[in-house]
């Protein structure tokens, strides 16, 4: 792209207004950029936001420590250049001054003659404005070609090459799975290279002018693109015709995304057969043959995620689960588990191929769901999503139970309110649940917890909360009165009266444990209630 896009000090030192003026330091800066034009005789610097040229008539100069101090302040706020009026306050500029400006290549301009800077500033504005419009009508222009390419057949390449043609420059574009995309091409050692400093953060090193933006869709990043130049610094153009190409960039992979993931639905719709054990075990190591490259599987887990008001789904609790299991494929593959996932009412259903042998996945699992719940904000009001991690099998005929269990432990949650969603770590309540099925809760906790209730209920205390947590902080009672916010006296007071309502042997090995299981009884079933 024409570097006459952006007015730099040299187009200045040309134009007509400076023919007689004359750069006495820092000529190695005359590239730098210019935005706007200011006068400047006072040592007030708050309106300055970096690129201004400066005309000055000299007046700060008078005094040498004054003169030092205004130019250390411009070339601190990235001011562009200062040009200085010889005429009325000083004939020269000191030499610490010009020293000054040299080291930091900082352009200083004289005028031996009076100047009117009013017809310099509006000149330099008009030039300014001029090539301010000549950047839109080319932004313009780019855009129209964009779209052209877009709602046309096309790829990755046609995209890039549009902004290679509009800037000039080399573009990288470096998805985090998948091959880089080099326009125009470059040697494959270049590549190498380029790709190994990029990877490291070190592209500066290469002593490049480049600008990058990443690729996010549905706050995860899946790519970045590079925009770099090895003669001259990017111009703000250029600048902007990336950020435009990377914002058409997420759009068009959301698209393609979004896209795949209906069509696995429709390839994977035999998903739930296989879950609720109405296929034959042939049948689903012949579909798992066909949708599986690796074939060496560990074990399989399924993960469910379910919406508790299926009556509320409309359009945009599609496009969350749709999302959503987008960015669980990712999460999950970026783990080292295959997903192959299916979506039937109110549930996306997630069956994770896992290939490491071992418990590795117990530590993976919980941070990746974090990060799946972290979409629900988006949910509307009134709708709750629950994740649930069934057990691990090594079986294709036992991925049912891990469905199953992945359902159990969404629907202990839900009566418990734990946010509990991995099976295996739902301990006593898997217990709590299945006793549940068999017998009468309600009998276990009236023998070990209604004298406790009954006294709360009908003298308004907390007996129930200091069992429960006398319990969990293994009869500590520093812990209990510390959690309680309450003083150990008032903490006595309450235990004595608990060993009397329970019997002094509450706190004995069986007892408590019989206690402790009603506790979470009680819990489950009232949450229930």
């Amino acid at each position: 792209m024409e570097k006459d896009f952006i007015l730099t000090i040299e187009h200045v030192l040309n134009s007509p207004h400076f023919k007689k003026g004359e750069i006495i330091a820092g000529t190695a800066g005359i590239k730098r950029r210019i935005k706007w034009v200011h006068i400047l005789d006072s040592q007030l610097y708050d309106s300055l936001t970096g690129n201004e040229f400066i005309l000055s008539t000299g007046r700060v100069f008078t005094d040498l420590e004054t003169g030092l101090s205004f130019l250390q302040n411009l070339i601190k706020r990235n001011v562009s250049g200062l040009c200085v009026e010889l005429v009325s306050h000083i004939t020269s500029i000191p030499d610490e001054l010009i020293k000054l400006a040299d080291e930091h290549d900082f352009p200083l301009v004289v005028f031996r003659d009076t100047v009117n800077f009013i017809d310099v500033t509006r000149d330099l504005h008009t030039m300014i404005i001029t090539k301010d419009s000549i950047t839109f009508s080319r932004m313009e222009e780019f855009s129209a070609k964009l779209n052209e390419i877009l709602l046309a057949s096309h790829d990755m390449e046609d995209i890039l090459a549009v902004v290679h043609q509009f800037t000039g420059q080399n573009v990288v574009y470096v998805p985090a799975q998948g091959e880089a995309v080099f326009v125009p091409s470059i040697p494959m050692a270049e590549r190498k290279g380029f790709l190994k400093f990029a990877a490291q953060g070190l592209i500066r090193d290469l002593n490049l002018s480049f600008v990058s933006r990443p690729i996010n869709v549905l706050n995860r990043k899946w790519a970045d693109v590079f925009l770099f130049s090895g003669q001259h610094e990017l111009q703000d153009i250029e600048i902007l015709i990336l950020d435009r190409v990377v914002v058409a960039l997420a759009q068009e992979l959301l698209r393609e995304l979004s896209g795949q993931e209906k069509r696995n639905h429709e390839e994977n719709l035999w998903i739930m057969g296989w879950l609720k054990g109405r296929l034959p075990e042939y049948e689903v190591t012949h579909k798992l043959s066909q949708s599986v490259l690796k074939t060496d599987v560990s074990g399989y887990l399924v993960c469910v995620l379910r919406l508790n008001n299926p009556s509320r789904q409309d359009k945009h609790l599609n496009k969350f689960m749709t999302h959503t299991m987008i960015v669980a494929r990712s999460l999950f593959e970026e783990e080292g588990f295959y997903l192959l996932g299916t979506c039937e009412a109110d549930q996306l259903v997630f069956v994770l191929l896992d290939y490491n042998s071992g418990s590795a996945w117990k530590k993976k699992l919980p941070k990746i769901i974090d990060q799946l719940q972290l979409r629900n904000h988006s949910l509307p009001k009134g709708v709750q999503a629950f994740y649930g991690v069934g057990k691990r099998v090594t079986l294709v005929n036992e991925v049912k139970l891990s469905y199953e269990t992945a359902l159990d432990a969404i629907a202990i949650q839900k009566r418990t309110g734990k946010n509990e969603p991995i099976y295996d770590d739902l301990h006593i309540y898997r217990i709590i649940s299945l006793l549940d099925r068999v017998s009468n809760l309600d009998n276990m906790i009236d023998e070990y917890l209604t004298p406790v209730i009954k006294y709360d209920q009908e003298h308004h205390t907390e007996l129930m909360k200091t069992l429960e947590v006398y319990l969990s902080s293994n009869g500590s009672k520093q812990q209990t009165a510390e959690l309680l916010f309450i003083v150990r006296q008032t903490l006595y007071l309450r235990i004595q009266k608990l060993e009397h309502l329970l019997g002094e042997d509450f706190m004995k090995a069986e007892k408590r444990l019989a206690i402790e299981l009603a506790l979470c009884a009680y819990n489950y079933k009232r949450t229930v209630s």
